[in-house]
Formats: C-alpha cells, sequence, structure tokens
C-alpha cells in the first residue's frame, strides 16, 4: 500500500498524488503498467499450439447465428447489398465512453463502409459522472493516440456521418458483427447519432453478434480453465495468422476491423466439415504456416513482424 501523501512521492516530481496514493496520475499509470509487466507473459506458442488442435475438429455455430450464415449466403448470391452484413469497431474515452473514432468494413467484400474520427462540437469529455482523476488521465492519453494530427483518415461530425451510412446502404437491416462480448460499440454509435436525431439509421440490438463468446467456445472445448488464455485481438490474431502484415497495430479502427474480419472467415471456414475446407484451413496447412523458416527473415530484412508498432528482432516476434 501507497503512503497516504499528498504530493508525489517519485524523485523530483512535486504533483499532486491521486487520491493519497503517493504517486501523481502518471506515475501512477507508469507503476501500474511496470506492475502488469511482471505478471506471466502468454506463451504465444502454446496459445497457437491450442488452436491447431482445435482447429482439427469442426466447429459449430450456435443456433442465433444461422442468421448471419443466411446473409452471408445471400450476398454471396447478389441477393442483398454488401452492406447489409458489417464489422464495427470503435475507439472511445475510458472513463466518459465518448465516441473518438470508428470503422465499418463489409464483411464479404472487405470494402470499407466508413473509417472516420469523429469532430465533437463541445470537444472531448474525459470524466466520467464519477470524475474518477485516474479514468480522466488515461482517457487523455488514449485520445493523444487517437487524435494524432500526422494520421492519415477522414474528421466527421455527426451530420456527415449519418448522410454516409444512409448514402453507403446502413440500415435497420443490416447485420453488424463486433469483436467483443457485450454490443457496447453498436449502443455508442447509435447514442452518437440519437444526440442529433439520428434514430433511423443503426438496427436494434439483436441485429448486433459479438464474437468472441462463440471464438471461446470452439477454441477451448475440452480444455481446463486454466489452459484458457484472453481472447483479445491482438492475441487471437497472430494464433489464427502468424506473419501478417497486421500484427501489431492493434487499437486503430480500421486495423482492428479488418483483423476481426479475417477472423470471422476463419471461423466460418473451421465450422464447415474438414474435407470441405479451403486448403488453407486444412489441419496439416494450418500446423505449417506457423512454422517459422529462417528463409522468412531473410526475404524481408530480418523485420517482418512488429509489436505495438516496434520492430523485433528475428524469433523474439514469431507468433507460432
Amino acid at each position: 500500500m501507497f503512503a497516504e501523501n499528498i504530493v508525489c512521492t517519485h524523485p523530483r516530481c512535486d504533483r499532486r498524488s491521486f487520491h493519497k496514493s503517493g504517486r501523481c496520475p502518471q506515475h501512477l499509470s507508469k507503476l501500474i503498467w511496470a506492475t502488469k509487466a511482471k505478471d506471466p507473459a502468454i506463451d504465444l506458442r502454446l496459445a497457437r499450439g491450442k488452436f491447431e488442435s482445435a482447429a482439427r475438429k469442426q466447429w459449430t455455430f450456435p443456433p442465433s447465428y444461422d442468421i448471419v450464415r443466411e446473409r452471408i449466403e445471400d450476398i454471396l448470391h447478389g441477393k442483398r447489398p454488401g452492406s447489409d452484413l458489417v464489422v464495427l469497431d470503435d475507439e472511445f474515452s475510458p472513463a466518459s465512453h465518448q465516441l473518438w473514432e470508428f470503422a465499418m468494413i463489409e464483411r464479404i467484400s472487405g470494402d470499407a463502409v466508413i473509417n472516420t474520427i469523429i469532430e465533437h462540437q463541445d470537444g472531448l469529455e474525459h470524466y466520467s459522472l464519477g470524475e474518477n482523476p485516474f479514468l480522466a488521465f488515461c482517457s487523455r492519453a488514449k485520445a493523444k493516440s487517437v487524435f494524432l494530427p500526422s494520421r492519415n483518415i477522414d474528421h466527421m461530425n455527426i451530420h456527415k456521418i449519418a448522410e454516409t451510412l444512409q448514402r453507403k446502404g446502413i440500415s435497420q437491416d443490416t447485420i453488424i458483427l463486433v469483436y467483443h462480448k457485450t454490443r457496447m460499440d453498436l449502443k455508442l454509435l447509435r447514442q452518437l447519432l440519437e444526440s442529433e436525431g439520428y434514430c433511423d439509421i443503426l438496427p436494434p440490438d439483436e441485429n448486433c453478434f459479438p464474437l468472441i463468446q462463440l471464438l471461446r467456445t470452439n477454441m477451448f472445448k475440452g480444455l481446463p480453465k486454466d489452459q484458457h488464455f484472453p481472447l483479445k485481438l491482438e492475441i487471437v490474431f497472430p494464433i489464427m495468422f502468424p506473419r501478417h502484415e497486421l500484427i501489431g497495430l492493434n487499437h486503430q479502427a480500421l486495423v482492428d476491423y479488418e483483423q476481426a474480419r479475417l477472423v470471422c472467415k476463419s471461423i466460418d471456414e473451421l465450422c464447415k466439415p474438414v474435407d470441405e475446407r479451403g486448403e488453407e484451413w486444412q489441419p496439416e496447412t494450418i500446423a505449417r504456416s506457423g512454422q517459422t523458416s529462417i528463409l522468412d527473415w531473410l526475404r524481408d530484412g530480418g523485420i517482418h513482424n512488429t509489436v505495438n508498432g516496434e520492430l523485433l528482432p528475428p524469433f523474439e516476434g514469431d507468433y507460432c
């Protein structure tokens, strides 16, 4: 437990302590991350092995997912537009839940429906109802990465967003896939639009399908709970796609929803009988794709993998 000091006890820091913790928000944040870094790291090689084992069997969909499968077939056969089934990802304040960035991509074609940072007329909100100073600090830190001036991404106000969604075919009949446990991404986008009176664009919550539970049911079938691992997208994606160029670029809406789309496609393949899957999802092929060759590093100059945008030396970044 920290000393109950009013001023930060970190050397040469005279900022006010966060709730008498003995650390200002900045140094408390660093301390928390340092503590987290000492936690046992996830062994991605072992996780990859669990995925390979699970992929040898036919996966299953819950009955509620049948409407998604039917929608896929309708779009593939030209009976519906691609915008009737999309993947959604949001970036928002961890304190106020104010929506800052979101992207939608057509599940079948991969075409972007929208990818934008949101212009808020009254500025950014960094406080929750409880006005938690530490969450506000985290919110400001995240805002710096989202609103980085050098990012090449559209900026739209709510009216432009509503016009774009309607023009691109998003409607109350659209089915939305999210890589989360809940439907929060859809709820936050709906709140944003409804704040300016746009109440008839987005579908109801029943049309939104969180994917993590579907993945958990199949990935960990028959495994004791102590062998489970977190199903965050930044963990699952490199396990399924070991040397993909999008690895390590998470927490940008466009990257996250493209990764989620590829995970969706892999789940669809894994739910087919093994002998009906595409060649890349046959058990033997999956196992080979997880093997790293020295030629991969020589071909790409030894800088193929990244984590959090930083280049890794050979083999340290191997996700097999």
